[in-house]
């Protein structure tokens, strides 16, 4: 049953088969044997994931039957021994392992564990944030920032790997300084807006928009001039969090006739937020778009900036602005 329910994870078919066997025959060693061989080719978290609580239990007291085998003679080296990796550390790196497995089931699997374990499973998650594979590390962040907030050694390992050499994990941990509301992060991030890493400058703008600062103001103006596409919608997404209109409102309304509608669908979302007056017309120009989500908020940016609700019909937007006395002055 232990291995049929390996079988689950898809690729494990094979172990599972021969695993059945195994213990069918009474022979837990060579049933421990292929277990061990298929945690080692596939992910320790895939087998103990995909099997349910008590049949895990059982397969474990099976094995733990096994008597150990002979110790080897000695080479005059220290052998590994059990605290070398705590048990427990073992399974937290697995269930981290498993929050990026390829089958869903097995994520939401390893998400749940990690939720029912709460703040217990915090000193392992600060370990795993310094684990030499960049992935957990990064995995271990983006948990641990649930933490961090009442946690101030969660906090400090975050804070530690902003400037982490692997740029995921730096983008992590500049995201959980926001997430957490890190105040000490305030000045660290601000050193980062220079940095020779675009991804890492980049990461650390959308952070201090986030966190209402215009330190980032500049960067994410010349990002409304990228090539990339998703470059510029991000520049509008995050310009609309901050302050100073009088720079701001211009670069957004340009972004209006972007070729790429979801530049167009956050320039009119962050024009609304900023309650951009001078912005209403091309807003209503904007109900007339191809795209129908790029309609819709041109609409609620419309609804936002003026109070009024005319729906989609840029026809009955228009009149209403020809009656207003002055044209085009909003309250």
């Amino acid at each position: 049953v232990w291995f049929a329910q390996a079988a689950a994870a898809g690729e494990l078919a094979l172990a599972a088969a021969r695993g059945e066997a195994a213990l069918a025959a009474g022979d837990l060693a060579e049933a421990k044997r292929i277990a061990e061989a298929a945690e080692g080719n596939h992910g320790a978290g895939r087998i103990l994931l995909a099997a349910r609580a008590a049949l895990l239990e059982r397969a474990r007291a099976a094995f733990a039957a096994i008597p150990p085998p002979d110790p080897a003679p000695s080479t005059g080296r220290r052998e590994a021994s059990p605290e070398d990796s705590p048990p427990e550390e073992d399974e937290a790196v697995r269930l981290l392992q498993g929050l990026g497995d390829g089958d869903a089931s097995l994520r939401r699997a390893a998400a749940a564990e990690l939720r029912a374990r709460g703040a217990a499973i915090l000193p392992l998650l600060r370990g795993a944030a310094d684990h030499p594979d960049a992935a957990i590390r990064a995995r271990a962040i983006r948990v641990g920032a649930d933490y961090a907030a009442s946690d101030p050694g969660m906090a400090g390992k975050i804070l530690a790997r902003i400037t982490d050499e692997d740029g995921d994990v730096a983008a992590a941990a500049i995201q959980a300084v926001v997430r957490a509301r890190i105040t000490e992060g305030t000045g660290p991030l601000a050193s980062l807006l220079g940095s020779s890493r675009e991804q890492i400058r980049l990461e650390a703008a959308y952070a201090r928009a986030e966190m209402g600062s215009d330190a980032a103001t500049d960067l994410l103006l010349e990002e409304m001039q990228a090539a990339d596409a998703p470059r510029r919608w991000n520049a509008a997404r995050y310009l609309g969090l901050l302050p100073g209109a009088e720079r701001i409102v211009p670069a957004l309304t340009g972004a209006l006739q972007d070729a790429e509608a979801r530049v167009r669908l956050h320039a009119a979302r962050s024009l609304g937020l900023a309650r951009a007056a001078e912005a209403v017309e091309p807003l209503v120009d904007l109900l007339e778009d191809a795209d129908p989500d790029v309609r819709v908020e041109a609409r609620d940016a419309l609804v936002r900036i003026t109070g009024e609700s005319f729906g989609n019909d840029p026809a009955a937007w228009r009149k209403w602005m020809e009656n207003r006395e002055g044209g085009r002055t909003f309250d």
